[in-house]
C-alpha cells in the first residue's frame, strides 16, 4: 500500500498543516496543492525525512515552484496543480482534459476550498478542500491498494 496525503490552501496558516502531518505520520508522500507553498517549505524543515511535494497557487506570488507537476508513485501517474490556470471554479473540463493528455491516473487540485472526489473514464480527480479557509478544514488521504485508489476525507 502507498499512502498520499493531499492538502491545499493553507493561506499562511502553518498549525493546521502541522496537525495533519502529526495525524497522518505513515504517509509516503505529502502533497501541497498551492496557496501555502511557504508553509509546505517550513513543514519540510520540521520533517526532513518526509517526502513533501508542492505546486504554486495563485497566492504564491514569490514562489519558484512550478504551477504543475507530474510524478509516478505506486505505479500510478499523478498530475498536480492548484487549478486556477484550468478555471476549476467554472468547471473541470479543462482540468480533466489536461489530466487525460498527461495520461494521469490521479489528478490532485485545490483553489476552490471545497473537497471533491470524482472518477471519470478511469481518471480519479481529488480536491482536498482547504486547511486555511475551509470550514471545517479538510484534507485528503489517498491510498493505493491493489492498484486501486481509496480516497478518504480528513477533517480537523
Amino acid at each position: 500500500m502507498v499512502r498520499i496525503v493531499a492538502v491545499s490552501d493553507t493561506h499562511g496558516r502553518l498549525s493546521p498543516l502541522e496537525r495533519v502531518a502529526e495525524r497522518v505520520r505513515d504517509c509516503d508522500l505529502l502533497v501541497h496543492l498551492g496557496d501555502g507553498v511557504a508553509e509546505a517549505h517550513e513543514l519540510q524543515l520540521f520533517y526532513p525525512d518526509r517526502r513533501i511535494v508542492c505546486v504554486r497557487g495563485n497566492g504564491d506570488w514569490s514562489s519558484a515552484e512550478p504551477e504543475t507537476k507530474e510524478l509516478i508513485i505506486g505505479g500510478k501517474r499523478l498530475f498536480l496543480c492548484h487549478g486556477h490556470t484550468f478555471g476549476v471554479k467554472h468547471g473541470l473540463d479543462r482540468l480533466v482534459r489536461a489530466g487525460k493528455n498527461r495520461q494521469a491516473d490521479l489528478v490532485l487540485f485545490g483553489h476552490t476550498h471545497t473537497p471533491f472526489f470524482h472518477v471519470e473514464d478511469g481518471l480519479t480527480i481529488v480536491n482536498p478542500g482547504s486547511l486555511g479557509r475551509g470550514f471545517p478544514p479538510s484534507y485528503a488521504v489517498i491510498d493505493i491498494v491493489d492498484n486501486v485508489f481509496v480516497v478518504n476525507e480528513g477533517r480537523l
